[in-house]
């Protein structure tokens, strides 16, 4: 969760999304490259950040990513939200 314009911790934007160097690579994406993360809730618009984060994931900020989260889905024993999802990452210009 981030307070402000740049997270304190990484100095990533809001609508950075951080991604490993290899996947981006791949994906034919650059550092700085807007994004479109869609999941089968919805989708977000970001920047693609390249960062140290595993291969395979995605890391984005709260609340912009909240509109790929499936509502309703929670841990039975403490209620918390289950926050994870699965994203196809293309670049924000295709259709």
């Amino acid at each position: 969760m981030v307070h402000r314009d740049r997270d304190p911790l990484t100095g990533a934007r809001r609508d950075d999304v951080l991604m490993n160097g290899e996947d981006a690579a791949r994906l034919g994406l650059s550092d700085g490259d807007r994004v479109s993360l869609r999941s089968h809730a919805g989708e977000m618009i970001g920047q693609c950040r390249i960062a140290p984060i595993a291969k395979g994931n995605v890391q984005a900020h709260w609340p912009e990513a909240n509109v790929l989260i499936n509502r309703g889905l929670c841990d039975p024993e403490c209620g918390i939200p289950d926050y994870n999802t699965q994203v196809d990452i293309v670049p924000a210009d295709t259709p």
